[in-house]
């Protein structure tokens, strides 16, 4: 069912929800109205009841008693009052009550049930409908951002290509081109490779997991990617400790690190520094990357691992990435048993996000 039929669906399920909330209220309204009929009709009966037996009474002063045990055999809803009245009895006129409000009540009562159940599905498919619509947007502007991504270190190789092709240019010249064209190759492969890992994660294949030294790994993240960024003007601040060994993937690993130093580099604004940090505490391995740039609102942390998502802010709408970095970051470290967290004091104030592993042994103990 395509996202056009789940709307018109939903319409036609308002439509029909409504439908049977108006034919509800049409009951109880009508059962009103049927009640305060029979009640009118029941209050003439006895009127006329009571006009007999006063005829009958004025026959028959002398003797109550039987006038008593006449009414009661022929009118059983009327009695004589101590005041020598007939009057209608409090138990008839509370069952006719009773009768009256009795459909009231039941269609009331399961109506209300019915409305509350109507009111729960319509909840239930507004709020499936939203995350598909939400999902939706997502992926469309994941095609459109991967399409970009792709496409960018593309069409910069076949730039360079033709201009090796077409001009003659010093050993100096052609060196440089070459390693520009090398970094964009990585990033490239970066770029398929983040996507075959989603799809890795997303059809939840089995990770093998091996005993993996956490800061040999991460500083091979980023021997590459840390000479690129620093000719990019960015001071990449590392600080491993070393001897720290958990189980994992070593190729997921690095693309954790990368991910999390790439999306600092995006968002580090101004302040062009980005802090690497893996150290030890209580039997868990800590890595904790910082930047000091355009922070984050509290209301997006915790939407920020989504796929597909990013901050709906202007400074992040402008930057480039795919929205699967971090979806892909939280996904690889659950499969290692670990946990991540991101934290921020607010916009203009960085962000720091922490991954914490299980250590196979202690630091402290090594």
């Amino acid at each position: 069912m395509n996202l056009s039929s789940s709307r018109k669906h939903f319409l036609l399920y308002l439509i029909l929800s409504a439908f049977f909330l108006a034919l509800l209220v049409w009951w109880i309204y009508y059962q009103v109205r049927e009640g305060e009929r029979i009640t009118t009709q029941q209050e003439a009966v006895w009127e006329r009841e009571i006009a007999v037996a006063h005829h009958w009474l004025e026959e028959h002063l002398t003797d109550c008693e039987a006038f008593r045990v006449w009414l009661a055999a022929t009118y059983p809803d009327l009695e004589l009052t101590e005041l020598g009245v007939v009057a209608v009895r409090t138990e008839a006129r509370g069952a006719l009550r009773e009768t009256a409000g009795r459909r009231v009540r039941m269609f009331a009562s399961e109506g209300s049930v019915l409305i509350l159940l109507l009111i729960a599905a319509v909840t239930y498919v507004y709020w499936t409908l939203r995350k598909e619509i939400l999902l939706e947007r997502r992926q469309s502007t994941f095609l459109s951002a991967t399409s970009h991504e792709l496409k960018t270190p593309l069409t910069s190789l076949r730039l360079y290509l033709d201009t090796l092709r077409d001009r003659k240019l010093s050993e100096e010249k052609q060196k440089e081109v070459f390693e520009i064209m090398g970094q964009d190759l990585t990033r490239l492969s970066n770029q398929i490779d983040e996507l075959l890992q989603a799809q890795a994660v997303m059809g939840k294949r089995r990770v093998v997991l091996e005993e993996i030294e956490l800061a040999k790994e991460t500083e091979a993240a980023l021997a590459q990617d840390r000479v690129y960024y620093e000719r990019q003007g960015f001071e990449l601040r590392m600080k491993l400790e070393a001897g720290l060994s958990a189980l994992a993937d070593s190729r997921q690993w690095q693309l954790v690190v990368k991910n999390l130093v790439e999306n600092a580099v995006k968002y580090s604004g101004e302040a062009r520094v980005v802090e690497v940090k893996l150290s030890h505490s209580s039997g868990r391995a800590k890595l904790e990357v910082t930047d000091f740039g355009i922070g984050i609102e509290h209301a997006e942390l915790k939407r920020i691992f989504d796929s597909f998502y990013r901050i709906g802010n202007e400074d992040t709408r402008s930057t480039q990435g795919t929205g699967l970095g971090l979806f892909l970051v939280r996904a690889i470290v659950k499969s290692f048993k670990g946990t991540v967290m991101a934290a921020s004091s607010g916009l203009g104030r960085g962000a720091i996000f922490t991954v914490e592993l299980p250590l196979i042994k202690d630091a402290g103990n090594a």
